[in-house]
């Protein structure tokens, strides 16, 4: 099941489905919001990327399906949008969803053609990359239902688009049958004209419409995933190995792909991203805006895939998710599509970007220990005690709940658990911990070793909850400094603990080095690094996590780089992620409060220091251990800052292979 706690990149099953699932739906570093109008439903866009690889344009409709069409463009891969641009006077009179798409014609000449359908089918065409546009003319005298759903091209100016029907408006004077057919319709001319429709696929069983088409790498087969209107069966599919001219018999696809209005896209490894709305009934992101990750080869077995991702949340029990997929040229992966996505409120259009890259980096499917983060906010976690800011009266208004910085271990081959930092939200997140894991049933020994960086609240506070009053653990190892060994064994209620057994400290040597390794786990080596910080009762270390795959650094807690420029560079060095201190973002977040006594590194700082490094390596540098008044938890804007530059905010529930 997916974990609805405070999470935000969480790993789980997809439902009763052997196959991962990522959910990105808070994942607000990706979004872009493409237009939002208060109170104005927006819906159904159809996108195309032009072919200078960056200008997207994006095209939808004022209203469900029908209404006045909305074009929008992009001149920076998505990331940001003009204003509405003009438009043809027809464009106010669409019937039906857009769709628009590139045609090139026998002579070399390209343009964009966009449909708008029900009766009858109607196209506009651009020969100037959008720019201007013919006003929308009939193509022929039948209609349809989503179209043209898709095309694909047969041929040197030849082209194939398709749509459904349910006898509505395939005709002038349709009528309902209840039948639903998917057709199709040729052009040899670069898509000016096109032919009568003629039938694709029907089964008279079940309603097979919205067709999205998929081509065999080999480029001898396509796919054509369909949804299920009914609502009786799963998705369907079925093939063509004549371009398109004749169809095998529509087959159920998986629950894993079951769902509307497939479209898909070819990452750059050659894999398959397919984007839809999710409609299988079992599914606990029924309704959502999710995508599959796969090949053709699993389309042609029925198999279910690699994995699912959901994009984001829908606060609508369906309505959402006619997306537009594109592959930009370095990889990454645009989506954009309509939803509710604020509860409330009328659906608006918004934007993902991410990379199949990244998202196999949080499943780690091949490493012998997962890393995940169960915490990322500053001791207090958030809501905070005493704060009466909008930052903390909002969480407990929703519910929203962060906790403090810590993360967890497991060794995927003996089942072992390692933590590291006991948080005063030690239960909830040994708890998550044991649900991404999938340790369960661990009783009084809830992990097997604990690696603690020093000595204040929201680093070891947690600890109380190992007392005889709670669990009442064996003889946990605890690896700890000399320092901070001595306030434990010297300090009531710590001191029990230890005279007890239940934590069984193991203390790292002490060298001239400022490092030192050491193995919680066999197969783990973990180097312990002496940081500067605010030390009234221990001394305060960073961890370098090496596994068989990569490393990973975690310094929750440091002072000011200013005269530790050489240590920075030393913590950073040979690291694949490094989870930083971020308490706060600029100072400002705290007016009144003096920022030299609470001398943490500022945000921008941190960036403006390892700005070649983060470009160099985007994504290694992630932000851990935020105030609960840092602003980087909620500015969206701020946050689009932080990832274009090339760093990350640490996400709860994320995975790293190490």
């Amino acid at each position: 099941m997916l974990y609805s706690l405070t999470a935000f990149t969480l790993i789980s099953l997809f439902s009763a489905s052997t196959i991962p699932q990522i959910d990105l739906a808070d994942d607000v570093t990706r979004q872009v919001t493409i237009d939002k109008e208060t109170g104005q439903y927006l819906g159904h866009p159809t996108t195309v990327l032009l072919e200078d690889g960056t200008t997207i344009l994006c095209v939808y409709p004022k209203g469900h399906g029908k209404g006045e069409l909305v074009l929008k463009r992009s001149d920076d891969g998505g990331k940001t949008w003009s204003e509405r641009l003009p438009t043809p006077t027809s464009w106010a009179t669409s019937k039906e969803t857009p769709h628009m798409y590139p045609v090139t014609d026998k002579d070399g000449i390209d343009r964009l053609i966009l449909f708008s359908s029900l009766y009858p089918i109607r196209m506009s065409i651009s020969e100037n990359d959008g720019n201007t546009w013919t006003e929308l003319a009939p193509i022929g005298e039948y209609g349809g239902i989503v179209g043209m759903a898709d095309m694909i091209e047969t041929g040197a100016g030849n082209y194939t688009a398709f749509f459904h029907d349910d006898g509505r408006f395939i005709t002038k004077n349709g009528a309902n049958t209840d039948l639903f057919h998917v057709y199709a319709v040729d052009s040899t001319d670069g898509g000016l004209t096109w032919s009568a429709p003629r039938v694709v696929a029907h089964n008279p069983t079940v309603h097979l419409c919205e067709p999205g088409l998929v081509l065999s790498p080999d480029g001898n087969t396509y796919a054509m995933l369909l949804r299920e209107n009914s609502r009786k069966k799963k998705s369907h599919i079925c093939f063509s190995e004549d371009k398109g001219k004749t169809w095998s018999t529509p087959v159920e696809m998986p629950r894993s792909l079951t769902g509307d209005r497939h479209q898909a896209v070819y990452a750059d490894d050659g894999r398959l991203f397919i984007s839809f709305r999710d409609t299988d009934k079992e599914s606990e992101t029924v309704g959502d805006w999710v995508a599959w990750v796969g090949t053709f080869e699993d389309l042609e077995q029925g198999s279910e895939g690699q994995y699912r991702v959901r994009l984001s949340d829908n606060q609508h029990s369906w309505d959402c998710a006619y997306p537009g997929v594109e592959l930009l040229p370095d990889g990454t992966i645009f989506t954009a599509t309509y939803g509710h996505w604020d509860e409330g409120e009328q659906p608006y259009i918004r934007g993902v970007h991410l990379t199949l890259k990244e998202l196999d980096e949080m499943l780690a499917l091949d490493s012998r220990f997962h890393c995940y983060v169960l915490g990322r906010a500053q001791d207090g976690g958030m809501p905070h005690l005493g704060c009466e800011k909008t930052c903390c009266t909002n969480a407990r208004a929703t519910g929203l709940e962060e906790y403090p910085a810590c993360l967890g271990i497991h060794d995927r081959e003996t089942g072992k658990l390692l933590l590291i930092e006991a948080t005063p939200a030690i239960e909830s997140q040994v708890a998550l911990l044991h649900k991404l894991s999938g340790e369960q049933e661990r009783g009084r020994q809830p992990f097997d070793a604990l690696l603690l960086t020093h000595a204040h609240i929201g680093h070891y506070a947690g600890l109380i909850q190992l007392g005889r009053e709670v669990a009442s653990t064996k003889a946990i190892p605890t690896y700890v400094t000399k320092r901070m060994a001595n306030f434990l064994s010297t300090n009531a209620p710590w001191s029990q603990l230890v005279s007890l057994q239940q934590i069984d400290l193991k203390v790292l040597p002490e060298t001239d080095l400022v490092s030192n390794s050491f193995s919680p786990l066999e197969g783990l080596e973990v180097e312990a690094i002496k940081v500067p910080h605010r030390d009234e009762f221990s001394d305060t270390v960073a961890f370098k996590v090496r596994g068989p795959d990569q490393t990973v650094l975690f310094v929750p807690d440091i002072d000011r780089w200013e005269g530790h420029e050489k240590l920075l560079n030393k913590l950073v060095e040979g690291v694949d992620v490094a989870y930083i201190d971020a308490t706060f973002y600029d100072g400002s977040e705290l007016p009144n409060r003096d920022m030299s006594k609470i001398p943490h590194p500022m945000m921008i700082d941190t960036m403006h220091r390892l700005k070649a490094f983060a470009k160099e390596n985007p994504g290694t540098i992630r932000f851990i251990h935020l105030n609960h008044t840092n602003p980087a938890f909620i500015d969206h804007e701020i946050q689009a800052k932080i990832r274009n530059s090339g760093f990350r905010i640490a996400q709860q529930g994320e995975r790293i292979g190490l």
